[in-house]
């Protein structure tokens, strides 16, 4: 019997399955493993603590044969090698291989077949396999120099607004009262205080209070969800530069901001009906961790 596990580690919590011969054994969550500069060792104690927890919980008495995780921040080889290192030093698995969490929803929702995902939650990225099976990438560059359209960037935008509309450089907002609401802050001097301290995960919680204001009718919040849209959806529109003229793809969301009653997708929808013609988003649903399950028993192979 081979098993394996797969594992998701995102900014808001990480999860891993247990697989023996491609069947599902077990699944569990738990907290953020998110790649971060100063983040390494936590992101490994976390991954370590939830495999050997789930690998004990189902009655393991071994390593597994491989286990392969899919990080958000894990957008370099050298990212990846440094969390790999830490992760076979802990002989968890017998072998070790770190990826995206962006290429295990690829594999989640297409297999080996051509295809786009576009995945926004704490951070974006958008990824495709092109009909000649070679990898793309657009974004990802993480929160200093990318991560357009994100919950980080919606929160960080939202709290910029509240800024200008506190010093009158921006018109009136409802969301001058909705985001000190959300972040238990009392105005919008003291958000903006806690926002300096607050990390990227807590802005990101921020994108909700964000898309309800543009539901309601909230004029900034609504431009501020369609330039994200907008972001998100210019993903999409640069991979498909990879898929030859006449060649259409089928794209798959993931990811939090993204989910099927989120406003965050109603939004990237008509941000990419001009591409209408090239594209049919899939509404399968899409698990990244049975993704990284399907991968890592290619790597036991």
């Amino acid at each position: 019997m081979t098993l394996v596990v797969g594992v998701d580690a995102g900014a808001s919590h990480t999860e891993a399955l247990l697989a023996a011969d491609l069947t599902p054994v077990a699944r569990r969550r738990g907290g953020p493993g998110a790649l971060t500069p100063a983040g390494l060792d936590q992101a490994a104690r976390t991954i370590i603590d939830l495999v050997t927890g789930l690998v004990r919980h189902a009655g393991g008495g071994r390593p597994v044969d491989a286990m392969v995780v899919g990080a958000a921040g894990a957008g370099t080889e050298a990212s990846r090698a440094r969390l790999e290192a830490a992760l076979l030093a802990a002989r968890v698995a017998s072998r070790v291989q770190v990826t995206t969490d962006a290429h295990l929803t690829l594999q989640s929702a297409f297999g080996e077949e051509p295809g786009i995902v576009l995945a926004a939650g704490t951070g974006s990225i958008g990824l495709a396999r092109d009909p000649r099976g070679v990898l793309r990438r657009a974004g990802g560059h993480g929160w200093r120099c990318g991560d357009e359209g994100s919950g980080y960037a919606l929160g960080r935008a939202g709290i910029a607004a509240v800024g200008k509309a506190a010093d009158r450089r921006g018109p009136p907002t409802a969301l001058s009262e909705r985001l000190p609401r959300a972040s238990g802050t009392a105005d919008a001097t003291a958000l903006l205080a806690w926002a300096r301290e607050a990390d990227v995960a807590v802005i990101a919680g921020l994108a909700t209070a964000v898309l309800e204001a543009s539901e309601a009718g909230d004029a900034t919040a609504a431009s501020l969800v369609a330039a994200a849209a907008g972001d998100l959806a210019m993903h999409v529109h640069a991979l498909l530069a990879y898929f030859p003229p006449g060649h259409g793809a089928s794209v798959a969301f993931s990811g939090s901001l993204l989910d099927q009653t989120s406003a965050m997708r109603r939004a990237v929808l008509a941000a990419l009906e001009p591409d209408a013609g090239r594209i049919l988003v899939t509404t399968a649903m899409v698990d990244p961790a049975a993704g990284a399950v399907a991968l890592a028993a290619q790597l036991a192979a």
